[in-house]
């Protein structure tokens, strides 16, 4: 998000005596694709999920993936006042970068209406668009699994839809996002630009679909973890990588939470956070072998990657670089 405009929408937050729990995660959100942010005011604190956009229209509001009873909260360069009616008629909250808002919630009520933009930001300070809607993360899904088993390219779309774990229809779409924005060739059934893509999806994945399928969060030691019997389990960030011998943190995708696992680990929710859960969100792809998979596994490499990447920690961003390094057909097929 450009400068002047992620300054202006944290000026007018603190004018109308907003808080965000996590500055860092406001200024680190990406351009359509909604993720977590709690605003808190003194008269409550809620929990969104947020998005930076400059379509802020109902329209577009009401294709944004957001789950069931969340509160959807757009912030934009400009939301003109015929838009900003429909989205408070709808009860979407907004924030612009002239300060026009609307917020309604735990008692706070803040409407303000009319402001006009400073002249840079009403001529027009848009975002690159060269993977908007791409990167939702229901399409995100299905582009890591093209990325991880390109296989799947020569494969019916409801195999794709099947290893990407979302329907046949969000599968077409995907695959003719990716040969409008030059990423695929649909005659040859092959990726463009593999390099750019894999990393615009690492890119997404960490306030999109990483945060998305984020289940729960404990405290305890990675060095020792009972993952047996809990079902499919994969095995990501610095945990899976056999060079770091003494990994702080534990990155784990399962199919299904089992509250055993916690048991028998003993981890807590207590303390900093180093045990993170994710679902996972994708079906296994084992077209190398008719073995069947054993669990715990190493998840898919193009998700370590992103797991460590995600970090900003320079052990796991060197670790990255070497698993990276060691799956090079992915970037360079």
């Amino acid at each position: 998000m450009e400068s002047t405009i992620r300054t202006a929408l944290e000026n007018h937050l603190a004018e109308y005596d907003l808080g965000v729990d996590d500055p860092a995660r406001l200024r680190n959100l990406a351009w359509d694709i909604p993720a977590p942010l709690r605003i808190s005011h003194p008269l409550g604190t809620h929990k969104f999920r947020a998005v930076f956009t400059d379509t802020p229209t109902l329209t577009h509001a009401l294709q944004l993936e957001v789950g069931a009873g969340e509160s959807l909260l757009l912030l934009a360069p400009v939301i003109h006042s015929r838009s900003a009616d429909g989205l408070r008629s709808a009860g979407i909250q907004f924030l612009d970068a002239a300060g026009n808002a609307y917020f309604r919630f735990d008692g706070a009520v803040i409407d303000v209406r009319g402001r006009r933009p400073s002249p840079p930001i009403a001529q027009g300070h848009r975002p690159p668009r060269s993977s908007a809607g791409l990167l939702t993360p229901r399409r995100a899904q299905v582009i890591f699994a093209l990325l991880s088993w390109p296989v799947l390219l020569g494969a019916p779309v409801r195999a794709l839809a099947a290893a990407a774990n979302v329907s046949v229809g969000q599968a077409q779409s995907t695959l003719k996002l990716l040969d409008e924005q030059g990423f695929l060739d649909r005659y040859s059934r092959t990726l463009l630009r593999t390099e750019r893509l894999a990393e615009q999806w690492v890119d997404a994945f960490a306030t999109g679909l990483g945060p998305k399928t984020l289940a729960h969060t404990f405290h305890g030691d990675p060095l020792r973890m009972d993952l047996a019997d809990c079902g499919p389990v994969y095995v990501s960030g610095e945990k899976a990588t056999p060079w770091i011998k003494q990994p702080e943190t534990a990155t784990l995708y399962m199919a299904e939470f089992s509250p055993k696992v916690v048991f028998n680990n003993r981890w807590r929710t207590d303390g900093v956070a180093n045990i993170m859960i994710h679902t996972s969100f994708w079906t296994a792809q084992d077209h190398d072998t008719q073995q069947p998979p054993h669990f715990p596994a190493p998840a898919p490499p193009l998700l370590v990657y992103a797991d460590l990447k995600s970090t900003g920690e320079t052990r796991q961003l060197e670790a990255a670089q070497r698993v990276k390094d060691d799956h090079a057909h992915i970037w360079h097929p």
